[in-house]
């Protein structure tokens, strides 16, 4: 079983913050990646193939072989070219370049979506329900039974008022953390910031 994170607020993820018709939305992406998940672990789950096609997923991708959409190998930040002879136009063992101040989690190079979905929903409008709807603070007030499972299956227990802060990520530093790589391209694209901290070292495993 994998925990892997995805971008946006709750209903982003989970569904239902716009309609089931709209054309493109981030909870598309953790949707299909489960579903091909259900495939990839054979279930035996069964899915109306028409309805595969309305989210973005093709029948033929799913069986009888699981097609993983992996991305292109982007080509190397700094190509040095050695000629036999040095010229007035050739630089012979030019130092390698130094990554751009910003993001330490950006590639040098632009990333790209092996899947045209997963890029046109990843840049998707981020539905916050605790701007949108605000009653929703009156949870957010009350403190509530927190559960956290550690490592060695046991359980800790806390309450706390969570005032509208975002997840934790637990265990970075000694554990892989997956997170999809749409999050990469969206922080890329848009220069989205996920509220959830994620550490550049070590950094996150980026999953499709």
């Amino acid at each position: 079983m994998l925990e892997v994170w995805f971008a946006g607020a709750h209903c982003d993820v989970g569904g239902g913050s716009v309609l089931n018709e709209t054309k493109n939305d981030l909870a598309r992406i953790p949707l299909r990646w489960m579903i091909r998940e259900c495939f990839v672990n054979n279930t035996g789950i069964l899915f109306h193939s028409s309805e595969l096609a309305e989210i973005g997923l093709s029948p033929c991708s799913l069986w009888p072989v699981v097609k993983i959409p992996i991305p292109p190998t982007p080509p190397p930040a700094v190509q040095v070219k050695h000629e036999l002879e040095p010229t007035d136009g050739t630089l012979v063992d030019s130092p390698p370049a130094t990554p751009l101040p910003g993001n330490p989690l950006l590639p040098l190079t632009p990333l790209t979506l092996a899947s045209l979905e997963d890029a046109n929903d990843a840049v998707m409008p981020i539905y916050d329900q605790l701007t949108i709807a605000k009653w929703w603070w009156i949870l957010e007030a009350m403190p509530l039974r927190q559960r956290y499972q550690r490592h060695d299956k046991t359980w800790r227990t806390w309450f706390e008022m969570n005032m509208g802060r975002s997840r934790k990520i637990h265990g970075q530093k000694r554990f892989p953390t997956y997170v999809h790589r749409s999050v990469l391209y969206r922080m890329q694209e848009l220069g989205y910031v996920p509220r959830a901290e994620l550490l550049a070292n070590p950094s996150p495993i980026w999953v499709d």
